[in-house]
């Protein structure tokens, strides 16, 4: 019975992973994945300008929703047409891609003022030509 119990031992000391597994949380496996998961999340550090780039990225997202959401209702109380909804459109998409495209790093202040200008000429296109009609 002893001679399997130290073969058994014996085994297991030997196995590859043994020496990098840590204990209780420590080690530099257990810190560095949690580290690495949260730069990959994006969280790895709350530093002030990372958590303003954050906020005003929301903020400007928020704005092209909110572009969008007047352009359908313009269209749907027949305010414009067609076209003009699908040009409005059409400007709406070019800042929403912006915001896309500049969002992946979080936005620097040139970023934000050019986006900012973007959604500024979209939203100035967005206003109604005719009265609502009675539907």
């Amino acid at each position: 019975m002893r001679p399997r119990l130290f073969a058994l031992a014996a085994l297991i000391a030997a196995a590859p992973g043994a020496a990098q597994i840590p204990i209780n949380g420590a080690g530099n496996a257990g810190g560095g994945r949690s580290a690495a998961m949260q730069r990959w999340l994006g969280r790895a550090d709350d530093r002030p300008d990372r958590v303003h780039s954050r906020q005003r990225s929301a903020e400007l997202g928020g704005q092209i929703r909110q572009l969008r959401d007047r352009i359908d209702d313009l269209r749907e109380s027949g305010q414009i047409s067609r076209a003009e909804a699908r040009s409005m459109r059409r400007e709406t998409r070019r800042a929403a891609l912006y915001h896309t495209l500049y969002g992946g790093n979080g936005l620097s202040d040139s970023e934000a003022a050019e986006l900012q200008s973007r959604i500024y000429v979209a939203g100035s296109l967005v206003r109604p030509s005719r009265l609502p009609t009675g539907r």
